[in-house]
C-alpha cells in the first residue's frame, strides 16, 4: 500500500528552520516505536471537479481501506480492499536518525484479458511489500519542555528508502522487483504532532495541504493522517 510511500508516509509539506531541543524530550521521542493505531484521509480533487476518496483504518493486524472515485456528473463507484501488516516499526536514535519498516501483503482477486477467448479470466493475487525508510529527524518548535506536550511538533526528513514487492497472480511463480530512492532531505518531509502521550505511548497527527494549477484548472490534495506509537 502506498500513498507514494508505504502507510503514513504519503504527504510533503513545506516547514521552516528546525530548533534544537533539550536532551530530555529527544532523549523520551528516542526509542524503537511500533504502529499500533492509524488513521488516513485522503482527498483529491482536480481541476475539473473530479473527486478520489481514500480512507485507511488500521484494525489490529488488517489495514482496511475504502476508496472512492466521484467523477464531475458522472456515478461515483466504490472498493474496498483490506491488507495484512507483519510489521509496522518506527526507530527514532538520539542522534538524529530515524528508520522505519514495514511489511504488508494483500490478498485478493484480480483479472486479465484474454486475447484468444476475448474475456477476462479472473485469478488469485497475493502481493507482499516489504519498505524500509531512513532519514533524520528533529523537534521543530518548542521542545524545550521535560514532557511532551500537546502541539509539540516533530519532523521527519526523508533520505533514503528501500523497496520490495513480490507478486504472485494464480498458480503462477512469484514474481520479485526491488527499487530505491535516495533524496535530499527537504523535498519529501513528514511534520507530526503530538496529540497525546504517556511514557510509553505517542498519538501523533499530521495534515496537510497542496494545490498546483494543471491545464484543467487547480487540483487540491488534502491529507489528514493519525497514528499512534507504542513503544516495542
Amino acid at each position: 500500500m502506498k500513498r507514494v510511500f508505504i502507510l503514513g508516509l504519503s504527504a510533503s509539506l513545506l516547514v521552516g528552520g528546525i530548533s534544537s531541543c533539550r536532551k530530555t524530550s529527544k532523549g523520551k521521542m528516542a526509542n524503537e516505536w511500533t504502529v499500533s493505531a492509524y488513521n488516513s484521509e485522503y482527498k483529491s480533487t482536480d481541476g475539473n471537479g473530479d473527486v478520489y476518496n481514500s480512507t485507511e483504518v488500521l484494525n489490529g493486524s488488517v489495514l482496511n481501506r475504502t476508496s472512492t472515485y466521484s467523477p464531475n456528473g458522472g456515478v461515483s463507484s466504490t472498493m474496498q480492499s483490506s491488507t495484512t501488516v507483519s510489521a509496522w516499526t518506527y526507530t527514532l536514535a538520539k542522534d538524529g536518525t530515524w528508520s522505519m519498516l514495514s511489511n504488508t501483503t494483500f490478498t485478493g482477486l484480480d483479472s486479465t484479458f484474454n486475447d484468444l477467448t476475448w474475456e477476462f479470466d479472473t485469478f488469485t493475487l497475493v502481493e507482499t511489500n516489504i519498505e524500509e525508510m531512513s532519514g533524520v529527524w528533529n523537534f521543530i518548535d518548542n521542545a524545550g519542555s521535560e514532557d511532551f506536550s500537546k502541539n509539540e511538533r516533530f519532523m521527519l526528513s526523508f533520505l533514503k528508502g528501500d523497496f520490495v514487492n513480490t507478486r504472485k497472480e494464480g498458480n503462477s511463480a512469484p514474481v520479485t522487483t526491488t527499487n530505491s530512492a535516495v533524496l535530499d532531505g527537504t523535498s519529501e518531509t513528514m511534520v507530526y504532532t503530538v496529540v497525546e502521550s504517556s511514557k510509553k505511548e505517542l498519538m501523533l497527527k499530521a495534515e496537510s495541504t497542496e494545490s498546483f494549477v494543471s491545464t484543467s484548472g487547480t487540483d487540491v490534495t488534502k491529507v489528514l493522517e493519525t497514528m499512534t506509537f507504542t513503544q516495542k
